[in-house]
C-alpha cells in the first residue's frame, strides 16, 4: 500500500511538472513554448506537402491600463474570459496558446488566406459580442489579431512569430492602400478591430486607446 501511495504522487508530481512545462499555469492553455513546438511541426508538411495553414497572434487592447485602474482581478478575468472566447470560434484541431501576458497565439490547420480572413473575423466578433464580466463591473474590451498565412518561404517558427508581431504593429498603417500592398507581398497582414466602450466607463487615456 505505501509503495502504492509512492508511486501515485511521484506520478501526480510528474504530470504537474508536465503542465507547467507546457502548460499556461492562469488560463490552462498551451504556453510559448509548446506553440513553438506545434509550428516546428506544422512547417514541414506545409513545405512538403503543400498543406495550408496559418497562424494568429491576438492581443488584448490596453490590458496593462486596465490592470492599473482596476487591479489584477479585473485584468485576469479578462484574459481568462477572452482565453474561452477564443477557443470557442476554433475548430478541432487548431491550436491555441498564451505566448505573453497579453497575447494569445493561434495556429490553424489546412487554412489558407480565405480561411485565415474568416477566422480572424470570427475571434474579433466574439470580442466584441459582448461585455467582458470582472470583479469590478463589466468592461468593454478589444483586440488587435496580426495574421500570417504559412507560406513556404517562412522556414521557421522565429519567423512565423516575428511576421505575426510585425503585421500586428502594422495596425495603423495598414490603413492606407500602399501599406496593405506592401504587406501582401511580403504575405503577411494585419487586421485590428476597436469596438466603442461599452459598459462600465474606462479610464479616458483607455478609452481612447493611448499607450
Amino acid at each position: 500500500m505505501g509503495a502504492l501511495r509512492v508511486i501515485t504522487e511521484a506520478r501526480i508530481t510528474e504530470e504537474r511538472l508536465e503542465r507547467l512545462a507546457y502548460r499556461d499555469e492562469m488560463t490552462g492553455l498551451l504556453n510559448r513554448a509548446r506553440l513553438r513546438e506545434r509550428v516546428e511541426e506544422a512547417l514541414p508538411h506545409i513545405h512538403q506537402n503543400g498543406i495550408p495553414a496559418s497562424y494568429l497572434l491576438v492581443n488584448i487592447d490596453n490590458l496593462g491600463m486596465l490592470n492599473d485602474a482596476y487591479g489584477f482581478d479585473v485584468a485576469d478575468a479578462v484574459i481568462l474570459e477572452l482565453s474561452r472566447r477564443i477557443g470557442r470560434t476554433l475548430r478541432q484541431g487548431d491550436v491555441l496558446a498564451r505566448v505573453g501576458g497579453n497575447q494569445f497565439g493561434v495556429l490553424l490547420h489546412n487554412c489558407g488566406r480565405n480561411q485565415l480572413l474568416v477566422a480572424a473575423e470570427r475571434i474579433l466578433s466574439s470580442v466584441r459580442a459582448r461585455l467582458v464580466e470582472t470583479p469590478g463591473g463589466p468592461l468593454a474590451v478589444s483586440v488587435s489579431v496580426g495574421a500570417v498565412p504559412l507560406v513556404e518561404s517562412i522556414a521557421s517558427y522565429q519567423a512565423v512569430f516575428g511576421r505575426a508581431e510585425e503585421a500586428l504593429e502594422a495596425d495603423t498603417a495598414y490603413r492606407s492602400k500602399a501599406n496593405l500592398a506592401m504587406l501582401e507581398r511580403h504575405g503577411f497582414f494585419a487586421e485590428v478591430q476597436r469596438p466603442k466602450p461599452r459598459g462600465r466607463p474606462m479610464p479616458e487615456n483607455i478609452a481612447r486607446g493611448n499607450a
